[in-house]
């Protein structure tokens, strides 16, 4: 069974990459184009797709649990500048003064 990949499908402005690879790996990549029934460019540009989409889906809750835990860090710095740092300055005052 062969998939076969519509490139009309995007019509969005398109940007020119290159990339190296190794011999073994683009001999691979075009059996596998083909078995599938597309071509090679189709199906890198179809494998990048689902590789980023699944990674930025990652980054986005990524950023979504660095917000969740903004409140308990801006809670941190609110006990350390009210409860650690006067202590801390007093007792560097009273070795400055005893010092």
């Amino acid at each position: 069974m062969s998939q076969k990949i519509d490139p009309s499908v995007d019509k969005s402005p398109k940007v020119k990459k290159s990339i190296n690879i190794d011999a073994h790996i683009d001999e691979r990549i075009t059996k596998v184009a083909h078995h599938l029934g597309c071509t090679p460019h189709s199906y890198l540009v179809a494998k990048i797709g689902e590789a980023v989409s699944r990674d930025f889906v990652k980054t986005k809750k990524t950023k979504k649990d660095q917000k969740k835990g903004e409140p308990a860090v801006r809670l941190f710095h609110c006990i350390k500048f009210f409860l650690i740092l006067p202590k801390q300055l007093h007792h560097q005052q009273s070795q400055r003064f005893h010092g």
